[in-house]
């Protein structure tokens, strides 16, 4: 158990500053710990190029090319949607040439990402978004430091460091003074051992909420498209959002809810975070929330509550006999893609859908009672899914706490 392998700790501290344009003291870290600098650890620091920049392009097959996109929010790197360069350019872009065990590191767009070169995934190659990391000491472990950059310290440091630059970036001069922490490898190993358990429940989690939702997919193309086609004015009962006046909006919980978009919207309920005193158009308990406007066209969420909805919101529920609310809010996620695609007809730049086209549209409905069945069956698997969706959320928030506390010896691992 992850448990046994922590201990109170039990010697002196000193101060962790985060770098030398800041007095700021980010934590307390204990006496034995060095505090040293990517730069210091490592023997080559180094970013890619854009191919297309020096006149060559991709190839179909060849020398993997790594991207920020290719690595994943555990740190894996993804060679699924990996681009591919021929071995000649790959020898011509010699700085950038990847080896077992360099550690890459996200120089811009999402900034942070860490990632570490397996065996299998080297002769590689990367662009410029990609810093590159190769260690020498050898009593510094990869992994605890792919670890230390992807931590709450790290992440504050490169806050400092752009507030300071006004840029939105990370330069390799950056990155080599960035502050770290050097425990004796043996806890450093330890530390590893922790979160690394953690990661592999998360992984494991994420595998099965990946396959619990292709099997829902190839069920709504199966048991959805069962029965005539009808149009949706005969089966629903629809109501257009309208936004009440702004006077009325308040925070402080008077009134009624406020819905105006999915800003709002939760996994499948809402959150609201408004109210309003002079309610407009409402929607009842199990209605279905059907974003009208702009690029979340097509987005559902449910009304756990009554809320007074907005123009950017419309909602669904079935007419009484005909249709069942549930597996109209199935139809509606079947249907997702082509309700935002009737919305964007003819190139508009702020999709828009009305009343007038939704009740015209048309979806496969059989009797009630299949209804009924169907939407017990989907509804029964969103259940277990969103069980271990809450379970992954929990599992994060376990590693962020642990990882915070294990990186800066508040809680220090057993001998």
């Amino acid at each position: 158990m992850i448990t046994q392998e922590l201990q109170k700790p039990n010697q002196g501290y000193k101060p962790f500053r985060l770098n030398a344009h800041s007095n700021i003291v980010f934590s307390l870290i204990p006496d034995s710990w060095q505090i040293v600098t990517v730069g210091s650890i490592s023997e080559h620091i180094t970013k890619g190029t854009t191919p297309s920049t020096e006149g060559y392009d991709y190839v179909k097959e060849g020398i993997p090319f790594f991207r920020v996109e290719n690595i994943d929010e555990l740190g894996n790197l993804d060679l699924t949607n990996c681009n591919h360069i021929s071995k000649d350019v790959h020898d011509k872009l010699l700085r950038s040439h990847l080896k077992e065990g360099d550690i890459l590191f996200s120089l811009a767009g999402t900034l942070g990402r860490v990632g570490i070169v397996k065996r299998h995934q080297a002769p590689a190659n990367v662009n410029q978004a990609l810093g590159i990391i190769r260690i020498t000491d050898r009593a510094y472990d990869r992994t605890f430091l792919q670890y230390f950059l992807r931590s709450l310290i790290l992440e504050k440091q490169i806050n400092i460091e752009k507030t300071i630059s006004a840029q939105p970036n990370v330069s390799l001069t950056q990155l080599s003074n960035f502050k770290i922490v050097k425990p004796p490898l043996i806890e450093q190993e330890k530390i590893v051992s922790i979160l690394s358990k953690v990661d592999k429940l998360i992984q494991k989690t994420d595998q099965i909420i990946e396959q619990t939702q292709r099997l829902k997919k190839g069920l709504m193309r199966k048991l959805l498209t069962k029965g005539t086609d009808v149009q949706l004015s005969n089966i629903i009962e629809l109501t257009m959002g309208q936004s009440p006046s702004g006077d009325s909006y308040n925070t402080n919980h008077v009134g009624t809810p406020l819905l105006n978009g999915p800003t709002e919207f939760g996994l499948e309920y809402p959150m609201p975070v408004q109210f309003t005193t002079k309610p407009t158009k409402l929607c009842q308990i199990d209605d279905i929330l059907l974003c009208v406007r702009g690029s979340t066209t097509g987005r559902l969420n449910r009304a756990d509550q009554i809320y007074c909805i907005g123009r950017g919101l419309a909602s669904i529920r079935g007419k009484h006999a005909k249709s069942n609310t549930r597996w109209l809010y199935y139809q509606f996620q079947r249907i997702q893609n082509r309700i935002y695609n009737i919305a964007s007809g003819g190139g508009s730049t702020f999709p828009n859908i009305n009343s007038d086209i939704i009740r015209k549209m048309t979806v496969p409905c059989p009797d009630i009672d299949e209804q009924f069945r169907i939407s017990n069956i989907l509804s029964n698997i969103d259940k277990y899914t969103n069980g271990h969706i809450a379970c992954k959320a929990k599992l994060e928030s376990l590693k962020e706490g642990l990882a915070q506390n294990l990186l800066t010896g508040k809680m220090r691992v057993k001998a």
